[in-house]
């Protein structure tokens, strides 16, 4: 399978321990290849690789499954991963670093909140 524009490339870390952070850093730099998540036997260490996980879909899961959409969100919340859902044009993006803005509703009681995204370039 070859990633398109519109469709890159998704990997994941996996452990790898010590490793971990060269793999990271080379797959970081193909411009195709998005990571999208990271696994690892502590929190602590999979924390380091991503500290937020930006999407085009509606969610990080098939929205048509609740109880999945509740555990990996309750997956990576639990990483002090954040999730940022429903993005649009990511394939647009074509540096390696940008600056990331959300700007969310000052709401009460709750635990989310739709936000104005933007991508400083």
């Amino acid at each position: 399978m070859s990633p398109s524009p519109t469709q890159p490339l998704r990997g994941a870390i996996i452990g790898a321990g010590y490793f971990s952070q060269f793999h990271y850093e080379a797959w970081t730099r193909i411009p195709e290849v998005k990571i999208v998540a990271a696994s690892n036997r502590t929190l602590e260490k999979a924390e380091k690789q991503i500290a937020l996980l930006g999407v085009e879909p509606p969610s990080v899961a098939g929205a048509d499954d609740i109880l999945e959409v509740t555990e990996i969100h309750k997956i990576l919340l639990g990483a002090n991963i954040t999730i940022v859902e429903s993005l649009k044009k990511l394939h647009q993006i074509k540096q390696d670093t940008i600056e990331f803005i959300a700007l969310p509703l000052k709401l009460t009681d709750g635990d989310g909140s739709p936000v104005r995204a933007l991508a400083r370039i």
